[in-house]
């Protein structure tokens, strides 16, 4: 293995991960807070109290409730248009979600259904004020996700949310904008295999170990990157 590859490894990784982390496919635990029942009854008379008070004209003016896709609509069209979701996305996209401002809008998205879970999409403000995107996954035994900054993301290129495929994966996972018009696996035995996109989802499995994912843009630019473990050992690819 070259010196160099341990470097190429963080930096893939860090453009994987970003701000929030992408997490590998596992489940997630709920956080658990612990307060005193008092302090529970007293914060809820505040917000109750505050509920019912009409804001004047000039505090409306001052907190308006900016639509979460404006900023990822024009990218990822799954949010230019609008799309029925039921409470259960929430419920998958909940642990990502409380990296976003919960004083935000959000928008919610599903990208994928399967027999045991699905694949949501949110799109919101980060805690630091920034539009942010988060990608959610559960299944009936894992679970897992990321959120980035939407300045952060790839503006032609997929987001892959658990990084690019390591050592004995046969899955990707990508987001790709609008602009990405294929995508394409290399797989260890030689062979080449399209991905489908659709919702703004490339998704795909294979039977053999993921060596490289290559895409092509509309105008006709092509990319890709290389696994993690490409220098681990042999690869016929």
């Amino acid at each position: 293995m070259s010196a160099e590859l341990p470097q190429l490894e963080q930096l893939i990784t860090d453009a994987a991960e970003r701000h929030y982390g992408g997490r590998r496919r596992r489940r997630l635990p709920s956080p658990r807070l612990s307060l005193v029942a008092g302090v529970i009854a007293a914060a809820a008379a505040v917000v109750l109290a505050i509920a019912i008070l009409p804001l004047d004209s000039d505090e409306q003016s001052a907190s308006p409730r900016t639509d979460p896709t404006t900023a990822v609509g024009q990218r990822y069209g799954i949010f230019a248009r609008g799309q029925d979701v039921d409470p259960k996305a929430y419920e998958i996209a909940h642990d990502q979600m409380q990296s976003l401002d919960s004083g935000k809008p959000v928008a919610v998205r599903v990208l994928k259904r399967f027999d045991d879970g699905a694949m949501v999409v949110v799109a919101g403000t980060s805690l630091q004020g920034h539009p942010a995107l988060c990608f959610s996954e559960e299944r009936a035994q894992s679970g897992g996700g990321g959120c980035s900054d939407v300045a952060d993301l790839p503006r032609d290129d997929p987001w892959f949310p658990y990084g690019v495929p390591g050592v004995d994966d046969t899955t990707v996972t990508a987001l790709v904008p609008d602009n990405v018009e294929s995508l394409r696996l290399v797989l260890r035995n030689g062979t080449t295999r399209n991905v489908p996109i659709e919702n703004n989802l490339a998704y795909g499995t294979a039977d053999e170990t993921i060596c490289a994912v290559g895409w092509t843009t509309k105008d006709n630019r092509t990319d890709h990157v290389r696994s993690l473990f490409w220098g681990d050992e042999p690869r016929r690819c």
